[in-house]
């Protein structure tokens, strides 16, 4: 498990306790301010899943070890590239597995600009990672 997976955890969380207090006392600042750190969490969870993922396995092949390592390098500088917005929608979609709508939500827009900002974001992948 990745750093940036168990910090991202643990401020998604507690972003969601201080929603919470906010919803419960009224406290509109602090129902934002708590959406934004839990939004801020589960990038920053999304980020180290996705480090973790282009880890690869040892093989006996130095060729294919180094390639993989070369690989892992560029697509973590490329996802880091992207501008904040692509990038965030990224992460929650690919890496947790949320859906446009939910994307949408969480990053408090519409639907259709998820998926935008969705395409986007993995158009500016492809063309950066393929030749």
């Amino acid at each position: 498990m990745d750093k940036d997976e168990v910090k991202g955890k643990v401020k998604d969380i507690a972003g969601r306790a201080e929603r919470q207090v906010g919803e419960w006392t009224g406290d509109k600042s602090a129902q934002a301010d708590g959406t934004k750190k839990q939004v801020e969490g589960k990038v920053q969870n999304a980020w180290g899943k996705v480090k973790d993922a282009v880890k690869k396995p040892s093989t006996n092949d130095p060729e294919a070890e180094a390639s993989a390592r070369e690989f892992e390098s560029r697509l973590q500088e490329h996802i880091a590239g992207l501008p904040e917005k692509l990038r965030s929608a990224l992460l929650l979609s690919a890496v947790q597995g949320l859906d446009a709508r939910t994307v949408g939500i969480i990053l408090n827009v519409p639907e259709a600009t998820a998926r935008s900002r969705l395409f986007l974001a993995r158009r500016q992948l492809l063309k950066t990672l393929l030749p």
